[in-house]
């Protein structure tokens, strides 16, 4: 049975939905890993995922496995052109259910041979270790600065876009998963 990848907006989400993915956020096991670990407000949430109707430079995708929610995946801009992602970064609400740097690696695959993307740039708080070493291995970023706090890396994408559609369609394959975008 072909499992299922499901990639949506956060301008196409209901309130209920948006809610929902605040809930998740706003664990503590999740929030750790944030740059401002504090809760989030709920008006403050809503009043965000409105803006982003009226931000092209930033593209923020719920992913649900298997309808689970099982992360969420932010992009930012740096040009219009999209060819520089100033920086993505991604958060999982229950590993178990599926890998969230997967997820990941499917979007900004999806995400490079759609727009073009010439190279990305994220960071990562520097006590997790974890996460370094994902963005290291399986996205193939490299370290370019540390600070007390993150490792900044970054990562290059110089073939052309057909070669990342073909990427994306061998890992879905590999994987045995449909990708599904709301986008």
């Amino acid at each position: 049975m072909t499992q299922c990848l499901r990639l949506s907006n956060f301008t196409k989400l209901s309130e209920a939905e948006l809610l929902m993915i605040l809930e998740r956020r706003n664990q503590p096991e999740v929030r750790q890993w944030m740059t401002n670990s504090e809760p989030i407000a709920p008006e403050d949430h809503l009043r965000f995922c409105a803006r982003l109707k009226e931000r092209p430079d930033t593209l923020m995708l719920f992913a649900e496995f298997n309808g689970q929610p099982a992360s969420v995946i932010s992009f930012h801009a740096q040009d219009p052109s999209w060819h520089e992602i100033a920086d993505f970064g991604c958060y999982a609400f229950y590993p178990q259910v599926y890998s969230a740097i997967t997820i990941e690696h499917l979007a900004l695959l999806h995400l490079v041979a759609q727009r073009s993307v010439k190279r990305c740039h994220c960071k990562v708080k520097a006590d997790n270790r974890l996460a370094e070493l994902l963005v290291t291995q399986v996205l193939g970023a490299r370290e370019v600065a540390r600070d007390p706090d993150y490792s900044y890396f970054e990562l290059s994408f110089p073939e052309p876009p057909a070669h990342y559609q073909d990427q994306l369609n061998q890992r879905l394959a590999y994987l045995k998963l449909q990708l599904e975008l709301r986008l």
